[in-house]
C-alpha cells in the first residue's frame, strides 16, 4: 500500500500498518435507577429488564453526544478494571476511572 503524505510518496512496512475497525450500532438507553447501587447488583438490575451494562466506550460516547437522561454523576459500565474494579463513567466532567465494584454509582442499561 503506498501513502502520500505532503506530496511525497511512501511505502510502510507491514509492521507499521493500522487496522481499525469501525462497528456503528444504534443504542436503545432505559432509564437511569432512582438510587446508586454496586456494580454486581447494577448487572443484575440490567438483566432483570432484559438489558446488560453499557461498555465503557458506550458510555464515553454517550457522554461526547449529550444523549439525555443522565444525571450529573457517575455511571457503572460493564468494563473491568480487574478483579476488584470497574470503570465508572462521569456524566458531570466527562473522566473515566475505575472505581471498586462495592462502591455506588449509577446505573443505565442498554438494550439491543
Amino acid at each position: 500500500m503506498e501513502i502520500k503524505i505532503d506530496g511525497i510518496e511512501y511505502v510502510p512496512k507491514q509492521e507499521e500498518l493500522i487496522t481499525q475497525k469501525i462497528i456503528v450500532k444504534t443504542i436503545k438507553w432505559g432509564k437511569t435507577a432512582d438510587k446508586m447501587i454496586n456494580w454486581v447488583e447494577a448487572k443484575e438490575w440490567c438483566a432483570e429488564q432484559g438489558g446488560r451494562l453499557p461498555t465503557r466506550l458506550e458510555l464515553l460516547q454517550a457522554y461526547i453526544d449529550k444523549v439525555e437522561g443522565f444525571k450529573a454523576d457517575y455511571y457503572w459500565s460493564s468494563t473491568e478494571y480487574n478483579t476488584y474494579n470497574a470503570w465508572g463513567q462521569s456524566f458531570d466532567t466527562g473522566y473515566q476511572a475505575s472505581y471498586t465494584k462495592a462502591d455506588a454509582s449509577y446505573v443505565r442499561c442498554v438494550f439491543e
